[in-house]
């Protein structure tokens, strides 16, 4: 793998022991840019349509068999479904039934998978099976291959079907050739020689230096193709291309799944993981659009309050008090324009993960956003008025008042007998203006 990988390789530890140097999966922490990749010791290396976006990352697995089957099914499986290509790493001659005993480990990984679609995301219905394999593309390398064989005929003999006449060994040994070509896209088989002239040598650590021409070559051919089969299309998930940040949530979700013994429902696992982003998204999307009211609710009030006043000393209450109905009714159709920008947004931050605008569980979301922006109309319409067209309605009062005050001083009696009368009305008229006045004020 370190070679493969190229430079200084991707930090996988190396040993020349039997003990193991990878327990569970390594992940190295190192990517490389696909382009980058198809030109390591190669830089004449001519592929067509090499994509631009697709980086390389590289995953050591612990030798299968130390343990039991389910165990080394549970560790593969979340690794084959996020690798492109998979090489399975074999040091001895061939051994049919002991290579497809361990090789069915992995067939064992793909039958705990459903690929079947969803109409959340993809708008078929759920259990639609898909033209996608569970896992990508299986490269067989023996290596230290130093016996007089064509790979063509190593290949056939591995994983050719057989005559099975009653033969229960063959039987099984064929039911693995079909899991392993209904598991993956394609299989491969390389033979690579030993690293090293002197078989010395291969007790040491081995380093570039080390390394004999033939197998720098076989490698070269390996990962040429590769590069091949990656420019050809990453590894989608739900019909959504893998990613780092969308491995890291769902990776956690397909081990669970095996860690209970269940079903492995990519398609599943993704809508879970996309329900839970859709929520994050409309939660973000729902604080700002309470700010995004908050600011038009203010801007409205400001603006109406001194142009309402204005109209009611210009041109009379009448006028003002229908000025008030419409700079209310501005403001809703104002806030609903304001829920409309949130939906907008949600949707384009949607579609920016890859999310249809059709999709049911964003339009579920879509429906969430607008009912709590709209639960939030009432109080700001309440605090519009109090703001607004309480002190509005007051001044009013307080104008019709005075005015009946002087058509009251005008029209009544004004005989010495009747000054009683006529006194405490206009006392009581003055009383209402000016409570009024302090109810405008917010006294």
């Amino acid at each position: 793998m370190n070679k493969l990988a190229g430079g200084a390789g991707c930090g996988f530890k190396v040993s020349n022991r039997s003990d193991p140097c990878t327990v569970g999966v390594d992940l190295a922490a190192n990517v490389v840019p696909l382009k980058t990749f198809c030109a390591v010791e190669n830089t004449a290396t001519t592929l067509r349509n090499v994509p631009s976006d697709m980086k390389v990352g590289f995953v050591d697995a612990e030798g299968q068999g130390d343990r039991d089957t389910a165990y080394d099914a549970r560790i593969a499986c979340p690794v084959l479904l996020a690798a492109n290509c998979v090489i399975f790493n074999w040091r001895d001659s061939l051994q049919k039934d002991r290579m497809l005993d361990l090789l069915g480990v992995m067939c064992r990984a793909a039958a705990s998978v459903d690929l079947g679609t969803s109409d959340a995301h993809t708008g078929t219905p759920a259990g639609t099976p898909t033209s996608q394999k569970p896992f990508g593309h299986l490269h067989i390398v023996f290596r230290d291959w130093n016996f007089d064989s064509e790979a063509s005929a190593v290949e056939e003999q591995l994983l050719g079907l057989e005559a099975e006449c009653g033969d229960l060994d063959s039987v099984k040994r064929n039911a693995v050739r079909r899991a392993l070509d209904l598991a993956f896209e394609s299989v491969s088989v390389w033979l690579l020689p030993p690293p090293v002239e002197r078989t010395k040598d291969l007790k040491k650590v081995l380093t570039a230096d080390l390394l004999s021409e033939d197998f720098n070559g076989a490698v070269l051919d390996l990962r040429f193709r590769i590069c091949e089969q990656m420019c050809a299309g990453g590894r989608l998930w739900a019909g959504r291309s893998l990613t780092g940040p969308l491995l890291a949530q769902l990776v956690p979700r397909v081990a669970e799944a095996l860690n209970q013994d269940g079903l492995v429902l990519p398609c599943s696992a993704y809508e879970s993981m996309l329900r839970a982003e859709l929520g994050a998204l409309r939660e973000r999307a729902d604080e700002e659009l309470a700010e995004d009211l908050g600011a038009t609710a203010e801007e409205h009030a400001a603006k109406a309050g001194a142009s309402l006043l204005q109209a009611l000393e210009e041109f009379g209450v009448e006028r003002a008090l229908g000025d008030a109905e419409l700079a209310s009714k501005a403001l809703e159709a104002a806030l609903r324009e304001a829920v409309d920008r949130a939906l907008q947004g949600l949707v384009a931050a949607a579609e920016e993960e890859g999310v249809s605008a059709e999709s049911e569980m964003l339009v579920e979301q879509a429906a969430k956003l607008r009912a709590q922006g709209e639960a939030k109309f009432p109080p700001l319409l309440t605090s519009f008025g109090r703001q607004v067209l309480w002190p509005l309605e007051c001044s009013a009062a307080r104008h019709e008042l005075e005015a009946l005050a002087l058509e009251l001083e005008a029209t009544l009696p004004v005989e010495s007998e009747e000054q009683e009368l006529v006194g405490p009305l206009k006392q009581l008229l003055a009383k209402l203006g000016v409570g009024l006045r302090r109810a405008g004020s917010g006294g």
